[in-house]
This record gives C-alpha cells, structure tokens and sequence, in this order.
C-alpha cells in the first residue's frame, strides 16, 4: 500500500519531519553525506529543544552521533521520501511534496534556524566542519578516531572558516584556543594560497 503524503506524514516521528525538513531546506538542498547530515541534524537539536532529548546525541566515533537520527534517515529513505545517490541524500518528488506540507506546520523561526545550520555547514570541507564542530563542542569528542588529526589541522580550519565568513572575529579566536590579537597574527600567517 502506497500512502499518499497527507497521510504518510501520520506516521513520521519528530525527528522525522525535523530530517525532513533539513534535506527540504534551502531549495531541496543535497545532504552532502552521513557525516554533513548527522553535525547539520547535532545542531539543529541544540536550537530545537523538544527534539534535542529524542535525538540523543552521544560522542560517537566522528563528534556527535545520533542513532535515532540515522534512523528517521532511514526511515525516510524506507518510505520513498529520501534517495541516496553517491554518498549524498536528496528528496525525492514524493519527499518535496510531504516537506511542503510539514513546512506549513513548523514554526517559522524553526524553518529559519534550520536553513541557518544547513547553509553554515553544508559548503564546508569536511576538515573544516570537523573543526567547527569539535571545538564548538569538544564535550562530544572524547570517543572520536580522529581528534589528533582535527588538532593538527585546528588553526588553518578555523582561518578557512573565518575567511568565508562563517564565524566572526570573536568565534574564530575562541575556536582557535587564542585571544584575538593572536588569531589576528596567525591570519597573516596564513595567506590564501595556503587555505
């Protein structure tokens, strides 16, 4: 049995429609990978308080992993709303149209903040994300394989970062470990060739 959108959306769960609409933001915007999905979705239940317990984000092997966001992701892909193509996701029609209709049912300010994560993310370089990441909330890397390299790679990251405006002056300095004075200094030494 085939359910039409109305009402397929009687059986998506919070986190669902809330994986829903990030793969609906931003014009049906492609999900990168796995890796982009599950720090966009970590953000967006930090800002989204009646789905941050259900998202129960742990430390996980790359940052922040959430298991029942992998499975809303799944899910979705299960009911024909999402496809996976290559390693990133992407609405299918049937998953614009269900998006549509939960989009009408969201807080704009929701719709909004979720957008905001999906265009900070989404463009970045892997490295780039990680660093954002980790050093935003380094209390979800302690069971990450890769923390030694993220180190190694923090403070042309967080330039990267800085330079496509994408975090201020004040946050790059603070992601960076540094005050601002010292971040300024090692951002003239680094020139863009090198980023």
């Amino acid at each position: 049995m085939d359910l039409d959108s109305r009402e397929l959306i009687e059986y998506l769960s919070d986190l669902d429609k809330v994986a829903l609409l990030l793969l609906h933001a931003n014009n049906d915007a492609p999900v990168r990978d796995n890796l982009f999905y599950q720090k966009e979705f970590f953000l967006i239940s930090n800002y989204i308080l009646e789905i941050k317990e259900k998202s129960d984000f742990i430390p996980g092997l790359l940052g922040p992993y959430s298991e029942p966001a992998e499975i809303s992701l799944k899910n979705l892909i299960s009911y024909n709303l999402v496809e996976k193509l290559n390693d990133s996701y992407t609405l299918t029609e049937k998953g614009k149209n269900t998006a549509k209709i939960i989009d009408c049912m969201v807080p704009s300010e929701y719709k909004e903040a979720i957008a905001d994560f999906k265009s900070l993310l989404n463009d970045l370089s892997k490295d780039e994300l990680l660093a954002f990441v980790y050093f935003s909330y380094h209390n979800f890397t302690g069971e990450s394989l890769i923390l030694g390299d993220v180190i190694k790679k923090r403070i042309p990251n967080i330039i990267a970062l800085y330079k496509k405006d994408k975090i201020s002056l004040a946050k790059a300095a603070s992601l960076a470990g540094v005050c601002i004075e010292e971040f300024l200094d090692k951002l003239k030494a680094y020139p863009n060739e090198n980023i």
